[in-house]
């Protein structure tokens, strides 16, 4: 620090520069600052209860999948006929899996 206080001394401006300098730097009035948009991250909890409502949604969506037997709505639907049709026959189709822990 000592060598940049010396440097400085040795760099001073004129005495009337230093003193319109002064006077413009204490006349001057302050710019006034713009409006900016305050930056507000989401809280926790609304990070939370939204990943609670996205698994509840996701839950209730996957049981509808699993737990509705799309068979006798289907047939509800066009008939006891209908899901003889080749667009039944391919909607629905036997798939054959077995677990994965059998397939070991």
């Amino acid at each position: 620090m000592n060598r940049y206080h010396e440097s400085m001394e040795h760099c001073a401006p004129p005495p009337e520069l230093e003193e319109q300098l002064r006077e413009a730097v204490l006349s001057a009035e302050p710019e006034p600052q713009a409006r900016t948009a305050v930056y507000r991250p989401r809280g926790f909890f609304r990070k939370a209860l939204l990943a609670a409502v996205l698994a509840v949604v996701l839950t209730l969506s996957v049981g509808a999948a699993v737990l509705v037997d799309w068979d006798d709505i289907f047939s509800d639907r066009f008939g006891p006929e209908g899901a003889e049709t080749p667009m039944a026959e391919k909607a629905f189709q036997q798939v054959n899996m077995s677990p994965p822990s059998a397939m070991t």
